[in-house]
């Protein structure tokens, strides 16, 4: 492979002080292409030239042409296309990164049904540019691709088999040791975003300190920096009021950065963490589960998806079914307890930097030589395709009502 290939990965989530899952996913990709390509990490937000080691170039909406031409590869997300005018600049090989599920997550953030209606012709209007003008996509895991192909069909386009790659996180040990304790220290991660399901744990916080005394239970995440979408403000609520009336047991975590995140990790005794539909994990990895197993710290979750199996194969942690009669003492006390029988290497040999690597460096050099091939769906009535496309057209730039929406629509198939 040629290492003059040059290659802008699009970083729009860019917060030096909060790593966030989106921009940790950018930043894996960047180390493990940078060891053969050049590549640069665009963002939007920032003037810095480099961060961590990584070069920086700031994406000014004057200048994308220009810096366009310099590169023979961009890597996007479908929410890229919506901050840049990618496909006014860029005519060579685009990448779109699917890792994130945002179609299936944002039918647990919105409780409102208009503004999950809205969220939703967002969502559809993103993924057909993304389908239209990608030439290679990339997996969180090979449930996800099944997922996307399907939605690409479903959306008119027919894409080779080969241009989907599933290129999961990789994972890396911690150098931390472990801290020792007296006490034992269990953890709720990942903050109160309205898929997660914290109640039929926080149903249990009294119970649990009344049988096991020595006991601190940490909350992580109630104060995002940068929300987007609403949180479960009752649950949060609920955590506050256990606080006051066990101080010495409870403790909330607003939000912990980098290396303090790190380090809190290696106190922690377990994890819980819980999905009301555990249907956004079957079709994702979360970041701040692979965080927690990297720490090797074990888990308690309700997902019956790929790596939730793995973990209870190697007796990483304990998948239970919230929708039955649950002893969350019992279960904290036997994880804990069964320490030795945990197989992490297990893990991490799963997660290889350098087998996930290898399959990377195999799509760019098949992309390099690629065709685009993105065929009809003969399935797929053409003027309805087009239909379809000049729907979000209309969403997005007239800003019209729903119903405004559909008589627009309607009105396209009259001659």
């Amino acid at each position: 492979m040629s290492s003059q290939l040059k290659i802008l990965i699009f970083c729009e989530e860019f917060h030096p002080k909060h790593l966030t899952g989106p921009q940790k996913r950018k930043f894996q990709l960047y180390r493990m292409l940078s060891q053969t390509f050049d590549v640069t990490l665009g963002v939007t937000n920032s003037t810095c030239r480099t961060f961590r080691g990584m070069n920086l170039l700031s994406l000014q909406s004057n200048q994308l042409a220009q810096i366009f031409s310099n590169f023979d590869i961009i890597i996007v997300s479908p929410q890229s296309f919506e901050s840049t005018p990618i496909i006014d600049y860029f005519n060579k090989k685009i990448i779109v990164d699917l890792y994130i599920p945002s179609v299936i997550e944002h039918q647990y953030t919105f409780t409102e049904q208009d503004q999950l209606q809205q969220q939703f012709y967002k969502d559809q209007s993103l993924y057909f540019k993304s389908f239209c003008h990608g030439n290679l996509f990339l997996c969180a895991n090979d449930a996800q691709k099944h997922f996307y192909q399907g939605m690409m069909t479903a959306m008119g386009r027919l894409i080779q088999n080969q241009s989907f790659v599933t290129i999961p996180f990789f994972a890396e040990a911690t150098s931390l040791s472990k801290e020792p304790s007296d006490k034992i220290r269990i953890a709720w991660i990942g903050g109160f975003w309205n898929w997660l399901h914290p109640e039929p744990f926080i149903d249990q916080v009294p119970q649990i300190i009344s049988n096991i005394s020595e006991i601190e239970i940490h909350f992580v995440g109630i104060d995002h920096p940068f929300a987007k979408f609403p949180m479960n403000q009752k649950a949060i609520q609920r955590v506050h009021d256990l606080q006051s009336k066990f101080p010495h047991n409870i403790f909330i975590q607003p939000w912990i950065d980098g290396a303090d995140y790190l380090s809190f990790l290696q106190k922690l005794d377990a994890v819980i963490l819980l999905s009301k539909f555990t249907t956004e994990e079957e079709y994702s990895i979360r970041t701040r589960l692979f965080e927690i197993l990297e720490s090797q710290v074990p888990v308690i979750l309700n997902s019956n998806d790929e790596l939730a199996k793995l973990i209870s194969n190697n007796q990483l942690g304990v998948q239970i079914d919230t929708s039955s009669s649950l002893d969350f003492s019992e279960i904290i006390t036997q994880l804990i307890a069964s320490k030795e029988n945990r197989n992490w290497q297990e893990f991490f040999n799963h997660y290889d930097k350098e087998n996930i690597q290898k399959k990377l460096f195999e799509a760019i050099e098949h992309l390099k030589n690629y065709t685009n091939y993105n065929a009809k769906n003969p399935y797929f009535i053409q003027k309805l395709r087009w239909n379809h496309k000049i729907l979000w057209k209309i969403k997005r730039l007239q800003k019209l009502s729903f119903s405004q929406v559909l008589n627009k629509f309607f009105g396209l198939f009259k001659s």
